[in-house]
């Protein structure tokens, strides 16, 4: 399994993906390891050329992505990367307060509980190394654990969720 904000991660079956799928994967997972740094203003086409990706894809991409707060739309500039300020900070740490609070009344299947005892199990194994690999391996697996929880909670509630928890993932990056 990987987190959602692995660029290969998806929840198609395999096959082929549509051109605009791809770009938003690929565009997501860039801003969410702050590979696009926070604030910085940029256009389509550099988009379109530094990650290979068509321009239709790019446009369909950044209108979602601006729909979850991760980039705004900049008048003859292109588009900017949502900044991380201590403001941000404190709005995610508020939001995080408010949302997750209702995870704790999540009944878990069977199959939750399966899940989420082998990704405590990986945890367990790599929490003693610290090559930077571990790490990767470590937050994905967090991310894992977080979206199991948030399964049938609601599609608001759990938009809203990914959404804090993608801010949250920009912030850790950026530190």
């Amino acid at each position: 399994m990987l987190a959602n904000s692995s660029p290969f991660a998806g929840t198609r079956p395999p096959g082929p993906n549509t051109k605009s799928s791809v770009a938003l994967q690929r565009l997501r997972h860039a801003l969410l390891t702050c590979e696009i740094k926070p604030g910085a203003i940029f256009a389509e086409a550099e988009i379109e050329t530094h990650y290979r990706l068509s321009r239709a894809g790019v446009r369909a991409a950044l209108a979602s992505l601006a729909a979850g707060g991760l980039v705004t739309p900049q008048p003859r500039q292109g588009w900017r990367a949502a900044p991380i300020t201590g403001a941000h900070i404190g709005d995610v740490i508020s939001a995080r307060r408010q949302l997750e609070p209702a995870l704790a009344n999540r009944v878990l299947t069977d199959k939750d509980i399966e899940q989420l005892e082998a990704l405590v199990k990986l945890h367990a194994a790599i929490a003693e190394r610290d090559d930077p690999q571990a790490l990767v391996t470590a937050r994905v697996n967090d991310r894992q654990i977080l979206n199991i929880l948030a399964d049938r909670t609601g599609l608001f509630l759990r938009r809203w969720l990914t959404e804090v928890w993608d801010h949250t993932s920009r912030v850790v990056h950026f530190l």
